[in-house]
């Protein structure tokens, strides 16, 4: 890994019996420093999961980041986004 990626992680969580989600994100410097912290709810999980790299990725137009490494615990999410970015 470049010293000069920065570095992104998110996590949620869904208990609810109405589908609400909860779900976080932060963005961290190369050397490991915290850039930008969001966190926020949703009535349904998965538009939660879609919005989060929606906000994410404004983030880093916003901040002119060239190189992020993006760590996500939804395999789908991530195989979708794989095909969309190459």
């Amino acid at each position: 890994m470049s010293d000069s990626m920065y570095l992104e992680f998110t996590d949620d969580a869904s208990r609810h019996p109405w589908n609400l989600a909860s779900i976080a994100w932060v963005i961290h410097y190369p050397l490991g420093q915290l850039l930008i912290e969001s966190a926020y709810w949703s009535f349904f999980y998965t538009i939660a999961k879609y919005s989060v790299i929606i906000n994410l990725l404004s983030k880093e137009i916003s901040y002119s980041i060239e190189s992020l490494v993006v760590y996500l615990d939804l395999q789908l999410l991530v195989f979708q986004l794989n095909i969309f970015l190459s």
